[in-house]
């Protein structure tokens, strides 16, 4: 996709490093007064879901420096690759 990486990636990649469990995570991030569940991380980290909560994404940001924009450019590119290949086909 044009170079970009998965913010999906970068964050279980991130996650890894640190060796935090998915329950490490969740810690973290309710550290910073932001709640979500370890399923719902799973989720974000397979590609499965988007973050839902700009709060959530920012918390990211702050944890492991991965830009908000990461989130917004690549779910928009990632929709806009789904279109042209519908159109395609």
């Amino acid at each position: 996709m044009g170079g970009q990486i998965d913010p999906s990636e970068r964050l279980r990649t991130a996650r890894q490093a640190r060796r935090w469990s998915l329950r490490d995570l969740e810690a973290e991030v309710a550290a910073l007064g932001v709640v979500v569940s370890d399923s719902m991380l799973s989720q974000i980290e397979e590609g499965g879901r988007q973050p839902k909560s700009l709060d959530l994404v920012v918390a990211f940001e702050e944890l492991f420096a991965i830009p908000v924009e990461a989130w917004t450019n690549f779910a928009a590119l990632t929709r806009l690759l789904e279109l042209r290949s519908k159109r395609a086909a």
